[in-house]
This record gives C-alpha cells, structure tokens and sequence, in this order.
C-alpha cells in the first residue's frame, strides 16, 4: 500500500488503504472535512429535506478543517453565528433556548425542539439595559405617566429615546 497508509488506515488484501473515517485519499494522507446538514437542499424523500454535506454546505475545506462563510459556525459551519457576537453585552444562544427564554416579554413562550435547526439558528439574548438583535441599542428608562393609560414605557411616554446613549429627550 501507498505510504503504509500514512498510519491513518489499514491495507486491505489487494493492496489498497482502507481509510479511518477521518481521513481520506489513496494513501489516507488528506483529513477528511466535517459534514453536517446542508442549511439549504432539495428534500430528497418525505422526510428528508436536508441532507450531509462538507461544512454544511456554508464553508470550505482547506486540509481538514472548515473556514465557514461569514455568518457560520461550529465545527462542520452547522450553526449560524450572532451578529457582532452580541457586541459583548448578551449570549448568544440557540433558537430553542430562545423559545425558551424567560426574557420574552408577552410571556407567551413556545416550544421548539423537533425541528431540525433548533440548534443551529443562533440569536442574541441581551443583559439588562440593551436590545436589538445584536444588542447594540441602549434601553432607556421606563416609568408610568400618570396622565396616560399606558402603563410603564420608554421615557414616561413623555420623551423620544436615543437608543445610541440610552438617554431620554424630554418634549
């Protein structure tokens, strides 16, 4: 066998390498890349819409490991990654974690678990004080105008708020 099959394989009676799972080529030399669910696929029966690929098909392979296109990650590229990691004021966690956050504010929660991407869409959970998708707003305070029926909102509901500092701008 080639190479003695870089020690990466076995050589079978016809003199050819039988690879170990992660490696790959006529001597095992090359690392194979990850695969993972394809984040875009032609479903290929009932209930198979998504199937393996290299870096999850968001990627490349370059000698064994995958460089994901921007917005991916994970080992295989199997994940979306959080806009500006959050801009270090929130975690960035899974969709199904999302769902089942506590932060919702409706407190209308739902379950997401059975679907396939429930781990693999990424979104922000911001701390206390920020908000948007990639927590890059400031909140600003909240309180109750007597004078309205509201209820708390955003500066009393007597200013507009400037989400770039947080701060209220009184009428």
């Amino acid at each position: 066998c080639p190479n003695r099959c870089s020690l990466h394989g076995v050589c079978n009676n016809v003199g050819v390498c039988e690879c170990a799972s992660e490696f790959e080529g006529a001597d095992c030399s090359e690392r194979r890349c990850p695969v993972g669910l394809a984040f875009s696929d032609v479903a290929s029966d009932v209930d198979t819409a998504h199937q393996n690929a290299v870096c999850s098909g968001r990627g490349g392979c370059v000698a064994g490991s995958c460089i994901c296109d921007e917005g991916f990650t994970g080992v295989a590229c199997e994940r979306t990654a959080c806009h500006n990691n959050c801009n270090g004021k929130g975690r960035c966690v899974s969709l199904k974690h999302l769902a089942e956050s506590t932060l919702n504010h409706n407190s209308q929660r739902f379950s997401y678990d059975t679907n396939w991407d429930s781990e693999k869409i990424h979104g922000c959970i911001c701390d206390s004080g920020y908000s948007g998708f990639d927590c890059s707003l400031h909140e600003c305070p909240t309180g109750d105008d007597p004078m309205t029926s509201g209820g708390n909102a955003p500066c009393s509901n007597r200013g507009v708020c400037d989400e770039d500092t947080g701060s209220c701008r009184c009428f």
